[in-house]
This record gives structure tokens, sequence and C-alpha cells, in this order.
């Protein structure tokens, strides 16, 4: 059984709905990777919020749209996988510019961190970067819309 938290920071207003369906699909992707007992965390905060923390651990000095720190350790006979944080005044602004809804774009990152955390990375190379994209298409697919 896999164990997901997901907070969002007290200026958002989200209905319950929405986290549930939020939820759903991160089980959903857990479920295709094949991973059991497993903890994620998820914070959906603002664009301040993740600014400050893109500058602090990766000496970017703007927001962005998704961060993913693993974590990789045991709790009792839970693997605690890692924490994404994602702002949700990007996600907005994406779902806008891609023409998706808000829970889609808020899908697609949560699966974007989900890769990170399972140590892929697209900016170490073009090959990096099709794998990492690729695998990110797959856990989309898994979701419902």
């Amino acid at each position: 059984m896999n164990k997901i938290s997901l907070k969002i920071n007290p200026k958002i207003k989200l209905p319950k709905e929405f986290k549930s369906f939020l939820k759903k699909n991160i089980l959903l992707m857990l479920k295709a990777l094949k991973l059991r007992n497993q903890m994620l965390d998820i914070y959906i905060t603002i664009d301040e919020e993740i600014h400050a923390l893109n500058k602090e651990y990766r000496n970017k000095d703007k927001p962005t749209d998704v961060l993913s720190f693993t974590i990789d350790e045991y709790i009792d006979d839970m693997h605690y996988l890692g924490e994404i944080i994602i702002s949700y005044e990007t996600a907005q602004r994406q779902a806008f510019e891609q023409n998706v809804s808000l829970e889609q774009e808020l899908t697609r990152l949560i699966a974007h961190g989900i890769i990170h955390i399972l140590g892929y990375d697209h900016e170490l190379s073009k090959e990096e970067e099709k794998i990492f994209f690729e695998r990110q298409e797959e856990l989309l697919h898994s979701c419902i819309f």
C-alpha cells in the first residue's frame, strides 16, 4: 500500500475533489511503476515560496514549476521516495499557455517530479532527455482525465 501526503499552501484554495483527483492519479502512476509500500510527499505552493527554494537548492533566482527531492530512506516497512514541490501559479500559467486543464498540468508536473525522484535527469544529455520524457509520457498514460 502506498501513502501519499498532499499538502497545499494555505494561500491556495483548492476544492477537496481536486485533491482527491490528484491523489488518485499519483496512486495510478505508482501502480504503473509497480511501486509498492512507497511514501511520497507533494506540496503545492505559490511562486514566492518556490522561488526561495529554487534559489536555495538550485542557485536559480527565479520561480520554477516543480522541484523534486529524492529521500530514498526506509521508515518501518515503507520506502520514502521523496518530496515534490509544485508552484500553483506557474502551473496555472503553463496550463493556459498549453491549452490544457489545471488538473492535467498539475498531474504532468507530479509525473515530472516522480521521474526525477527515480533518478532520471533530462538536463544531462539529449539521450537522457529523450528517455526522461518517454518515461513521463508512460506515466501520464496511466492517469485519468
